[in-house]
């Protein structure tokens, strides 16, 4: 999950502040996800979501997508045979 938040960041050419400001969420928690140190709320990841998606004029479903294919329960899902 921190790697895809930091393809989009670069993606969006966002900077942690940038970010911030453009999404509402705190900084503090934007480094930790990005860093893989925690995984954001579904919530939290729609935001996200929403913003990289339109600052890179994108559609929200395939950015949402492209992000859940990062988090970890989506990768064990998928080594549990769920396809």
């Amino acid at each position: 999950m921190g790697e895809w938040m930091k393809q989009q960041m670069k993606a969006s050419k966002f900077t942690y502040d940038k970010l911030c400001a453009t999404s509402g969420l705190a900084r503090g928690s934007l480094i930790r996800w990005a860093n893989g140190d925690r995984v954001p709320k579904l919530s939290t990841f729609l935001i996200l979501c929403e913003v990289f998606a339109k600052s890179q004029n994108k559609g929200f479903t395939e950015m949402i997508v492209s992000g859940l294919q990062e988090m970890p329960e989506y990768q064990f899902a998928m080594r549990r045979g769920h396809k």
